[in-house]
């Protein structure tokens, strides 16, 4: 997988690798051949920071509504939370918009349901340019099912450990942590040498994010490579070890089971924290608090000498759904927003990273240490949610979005002891995913 990293994108995005399967398609409209305007409700979920992504939004809307007479476009900015529930019951009611962002399974989620349009021949045309070029390897891929394009990558969004670095250089650390047992070394230090948690975690729903990534540091996904629910691994029992171990010596908070993100940057920008781990930091980063100067991304780690240093990246689809009445159009809309979407990371304060590797030139991600020192550190380990299985299954969808992995996370920070107990209630509930999916 490092390898593919280093190649694609300049060495700096992501890890990807999937294949896929089949749906055919209806026939397509062109309202433009009718004479008329083709109205398209776009669904875009709130990426970045409330207070300016959205305005982006509607300026880059705007931007393609002028730009082609015989489209319009609405966009609905969506939460995040219920986001699972609300998707599904619009698709299932007939009510769903033209096209979407959303999470990363939509694109099989909705395939598997006829739901989805093929995007094949965006992807035809890049091929034709050369554009296809620009995206990490295996991405365009992992949004295939069966023999359409189901959707199209566009963020690459990787959780990595932010750290102070004034901290650091006031405490004299100038190596970083490789495994797990120097990582805890790190934290007692900063526990011991100072008056700060060393470390500080989401426990909600992101939290889910952090456990899965140090199940990638531990060499164990939710399935193992023949896709195969592998939630029993011992190796999943070390990773509640793990948590458990940054939990009662004090590495993280005691309230962790309760933290949201603005809670670890309110850690942060207090000073009661040094380090987080979960998405990169925007919020503080784009405040204009000098704090913001001093945060930096640490190199991946690993959970013991020998495996890989990893961490979760996702790589979300844009999609357009079957309802619509005019597929090409949407495939119009589709096209062009991937093509000229970088303004919503430079100005919307997002989380992640453009998948199109000339956008990464531009001085917003080469000029700040915070961004750059992601891009350099995380990105390259970046590893796909559904690792080590080489395709995106239809039990994502419902391991993702009824929480299980966070599930595991809030036993262990609220005093379960028993990880075997831990392992069969959340295993048995992926397993069950997957026999629904069947």
């Amino acid at each position: 997988m490092k390898k593919h990293l280093t190649k694609a994108m300049s060495a700096v995005l992501c890890a990807g690798l999937l294949t896929g399967g089949v749906m055919a398609n209806s026939t397509l409209v062109s309202a433009a051949d009718n004479g008329e305007v083709a109205e398209l409700v776009f669904w875009d979920m709130m990426w970045g920071r409330s207070d300016v992504y959205a305005n982006v939004v509607s300026d880059l809307v705007e931007q393609f509504n002028s730009e082609h007479e015989n489209i319009h476009v609405s966009v609905q900015m969506i939460p995040w939370d219920n986001f699972y529930q609300n998707f599904l019951t619009a698709v299932t009611s007939g009510t769903a918009p033209d096209i979407s962002t959303g999470g990363f399974s939509q694109s099989t989620q909705y395939a598997v349901m006829d739901e989805l349009i093929d995007l094949s021949s965006i992807v035809d045309e890049w091929t034709e340019t050369g554009y296809i070029d620009q995206f990490p390897e295996g991405s365009i891929d992992l949004h295939q099912y069966g023999d359409i394009q189901a959707g199209i990558p566009w963020i690459c969004d990787p959780r990595c450990i932010t750290y102070r670095a004034d901290v650091f250089e006031e405490l004299g650390i100038t190596e970083m942590p490789k495994t797990w047992d120097e990582f805890l070394s790190l934290c007692e230090r900063i526990k011991t040498e100072t008056d700060m948690v060393p470390l500080v975690i989401p426990g909600d729903r992101d939290g889910a994010q952090v456990f899965l990534s140090m199940m990638f540091e531990n060499g164990v996904g939710i399935t193992d490579e023949n896709g195969t629910p592998d939630f029993s691994n011992e190796k999943v029992g070390e990773v509640l070890d793990y948590v458990r171990t940054l939990y009662d010596k004090g590495y993280i908070a005691d309230s962790t089971a309760s933290f949201s993100d603005p809670d670890v940057d309110t850690m942060l920008l207090s000073g009661k924290a040094a380090m987080s781990y979960g998405a990169l930091r925007t919020t503080i980063h784009n405040s204009g608090d000098p704090l913001a100067e001093q945060l930096r991304v640490m190199p991946c780690i690993s959970g013991k000498e020998g495996e890989d240093a990893r961490t979760l990246m996702w790589i979300n689809p844009i999609v357009a759904y079957s309802q619509t009445e005019y597929p090409e159009e949407c495939k119009v809309f589709i096209k062009w927003w991937v093509e000229n979407m970088n303004p919503l990371f430079t100005e919307g304060g997002i989380n992640g990273f453009p998948a199109v590797a000339s956008m990464l030139e531009d001085s917003f991600y080469t000029e700040k240490p915070y961004i750059k020192t992601c891009i350099e550190n995380a990105v390259p380990g970046g590893t796909v949610p559904v690792w080590p299985n080489p395709s995106l299954y239809e039990a994502w969808s419902v391991i993702e979005g009824e929480n299980y992995l966070g599930m595991a996370l809030q036993e262990v920070v609220t005093g379960n002891t028993d990880n075997a107990a831990i392992q069969e209630d959340i295993g048995g509930m992926i397993d069950q995913a997957f026999e629904d999916a069947e």
